[in-house]
């Protein structure tokens, strides 16, 4: 009895530890990689494998057990959603039936994929070191006539494209309405149990939020009869500005014609006006010249004298 309670706890210490593994081993969906999908890809079954592929697609893109999986940088990456966001997957959480998959159907394989067999998994354990293959003892060795079936396509999600793509806050309350399949492995589960305390924080958060977006809508909501009352005063003293403007205008067009008329009216006047300054002028000038002559005359009549008087006294003198 003592035996079998020993066993007991050293199992359950190794359950949480292993949790506790997956739990550090498995991000949040958060990250943004190097895949950028418009619509739903084309996914195709391994032939002998529980997975899909995507043959169309320049990237090492799989779908297994409910959830997209993206090896890319020498990284592997999960998500519920075939666009993301994805969560980092270290390399000793990754499903065994992933890492068994042929090399063949990697679409972007690294380099160092070159020197293994096309229809054989990669050697991860050569390419991850020793202390990898030593905790994952037997991955590449399963019997293959006793295959688990492929988990179905979350097809309803190929109506949401381009911009009808849900963001992560949405994405998991959709999932759970439209697919309800339960993952196997305990890296899908430990997947799922992140994304939903992620939800669930965003919720609480939300929620939060919610009395002060609140206050704010009653603060606006008070400030809009001021607010309104301003803007109504001011449209009230634009108008005004603006009758004041048209009146003006209006008047001007009036006065127009009155101005032509008095225009018209007072061009005779001016031009007998002009006409009398000039005959007057004409006067002034004749009278001066009259006035000029007689003085010339004399002065003409006194040369003519003096020179006659010079012309006798010089008879006198002979």
């Amino acid at each position: 009895m003592r035996n079998l309670l020993i066993i007991s706890v050293l199992f359950l210490g190794a359950i949480n530890t292993s949790a506790a593994q997956l739990s550090v081993s498995i991000g949040s969906p958060n990250l943004r990689i190097g895949v950028n999908l418009s619509d739903y890809p084309d996914l195709v079954a391994i032939p002998g494998y529980p997975v899909y592929y995507a043959p169309h697609m320049e990237s090492n893109y799989f779908f297994y057990d409910g959830l997209y999986w993206v090896y890319d940088n020498d990284n592997w990456y999960a998500s519920s959603w075939y666009n993301g966001p994805w969560s980092y997957v270290d390399s000793n959480a990754v499903p065994e039936y992933v890492l068994r998959i042929p090399v063949r159907y990697y679409r972007q394989p690294p380099v160092f994929f070159h020197f293994w067999s096309a229809n054989d998994a990669p050697h991860w354990g050569e390419h991850w070191g020793v202390n990898w293959q030593e905790q994952h003892r037997g991955w590449d060795s399963w019997d293959h006539q006793r295959i688990s079936s492929a988990s179905p396509l979350p097809s309803y999600q190929r109506q949401y494209s381009g911009n009808r793509y849900p963001d992560a806050v949405h994405q998991r309350d959709m999932q759970q309405q439209n697919y309800r399949y339960e993952p196997q492995s305990a890296a899908v589960v430990q997947y799922y149990k992140n994304e939903r305390e992620q939800s669930d924080q965003a919720h609480i958060k939300s929620q939060q939020q919610q009395p002060v977006q609140q206050n704010e809508q009653r603060s606006q909501q008070a400030r809009q009869p001021a607010d309104q009352q301003a803007k109504q005063q001011e449209q009230i003293r634009q108008q005004r500005i603006q009758e004041s403007v048209n009146r003006a205008q209006e008047q001007s067009k009036q006065n127009q014609p009155h101005q032509q008329d008095r225009q018209q009216q007072e061009q005779p006047q001016q031009a007998k006006q002009q006409e009398q300054i000039q005959q007057h002028e004409a006067v002034q000038q004749n009278k001066t010249n009259v006035s000029k002559e007689p003085s010339r005359n004399r002065d003409e009549r006194s040369k003519d004298n003096d020179k006659s008087d010079k012309e006798q006294g010089g008879d006198n003198r002979k």
